[in-house]
């Protein structure tokens, strides 16, 4: 009988403890999903939907591509206009 009391007490103690993970885990999914949902409410704010943030990276990344083309064109063509001016004799 005692071996059975052994088991029996070794079963229950791993309940216990799958009990105290499980609400752990319980509390840790609860805290994320109210960080996704603060997440979320500061996009919104900021205009963007989350749902769409990937588009809305993609045209920002376009957009900044974009103008970094038109400035490096703006430098160029500056440089250009700025050279009868320095030339050393």
């Amino acid at each position: 009988m005692s071996d059975f009391t052994t088991r029996l007490n070794a079963a229950v103690a791993k309940r216990t403890n799958l009990d105290a993970t499980l609400k752990k885990a319980e509390g840790r999914l609860e805290a994320a999903k109210q960080s996704l949902a603060t997440v979320e409410a500061e996009c919104r704010a900021k205009g963007v939907e989350p749902d769409k943030i990937d588009e809305t990276i993609l045209r920002l990344e376009t957009k900044a591509e974009t103008l970094l083309t038109q400035f490096e064109s703006e430098l160029a063509a500056a440089e250009i206009a700025i050279q009868p001016y320095i030339k050393e004799n």
